[in-house]
């Protein structure tokens, strides 16, 4: 089942902002998007 996750990219490394459930060595795909402004992601959590 897909999941979103944020992540910064830093030093060639994606780096989830959360803890992800996923195995050691595991293999994900990644979908790039242009960053959304912090003020969206504040109204999204509120309605959730």
């Amino acid at each position: 089942m897909p999941k979103i996750i944020e992540a910064i990219y830093e030093d060639g490394v994606f780096k989830p902002l959360k803890k992800v459930e996923l195995k050691e060595g595991g293999k994900v795909k990644v979908l790039i998007e242009k960053r959304v402004s912090k003020k969206f992601y504040e109204i999204l959590e509120r309605l959730e």
